[in-house]
């Protein structure tokens, strides 16, 4: 970049499990040992529909995207997917703070994910 004042670097922390938590609660959506557990593929599908249903805005998963995330019982491509929307809505927020709640602490580290029960409250 020339004559212009070089950007700080950042870096943004993304964990899907935070997002998934707000979608589905504590139940279990992948596993390492038992990848075609039929609960689990359930649990993915269901995330995937109320991911659809709260952010209308994503726009619709290519079937076989969908798919893919679904199947993949270790959870890898639609944890791929989470972390990919918790980076979007931070760089939506943009600087100084890319949607670090107003109560984070500034000594330590954040998740960047938004809050889908915050973000789905009815305005006033």
């Amino acid at each position: 970049m020339t004559g212009g004042v070089q950007p700080r670097p950042i870096a943004l922390e993304a964990y899907p499990g935070h997002l998934a938590r707000a979608l589905i609660g504590q139940i279990s959506y992948k596993s390492d040992s038992v990848p075609r557990d039929p609960r689990r593929l359930q649990q993915r599908a269901r995330m995937l529909e109320r991911l659809a249903a709260s952010l209308p805005f994503l726009g619709p998963l290519g079937a076989g995207l969908r798919e893919q995330m679904i199947e993949d019982g270790r959870g890898d491509a639609i944890d791929a997917w989470l972390c990919a929307i918790q980076a979007a809505w931070a760089a939506i927020k943009g600087p100084p703070d890319w949607g670090t709640p107003e109560d984070a602490d500034p000594q330590e580290g954040w998740i960047c994910s938004l809050d889908l029960k915050k973000l789905l409250e009815p305005t006033a």
